[in-house]
């Protein structure tokens, strides 16, 4: 188990083995986890959404297509 402080909801508690499980600590999809070229991709491409180069539209189509849904 670990123990986390989040400023918008206060103390939170999580079983790490059923996070991981569950995709709640690990970016993951049907087939798997994400390789470390396909998470690098996916910084770069919520990086590009933040700074206004692509839309929040495009930002989720690229996301989406690069998970698989």
């Amino acid at each position: 188990m670990a123990y986390f402080i989040i400023e918008e909801i206060g103390g939170y508690l999580i079983e790490i083995e059923n996070a991981i499980q569950s995709c709640e600590l690990a970016f993951c999809r049907p087939e798997g986890y994400l390789t470390q070229q396909e998470f690098e991709k996916l910084i770069l491409i919520n990086d590009a959404a933040a700074d206004g180069r692509i839309t929040p539209e495009k930002r989720i189509e690229l996301r989406n297509e690069l998970l698989g849904k």
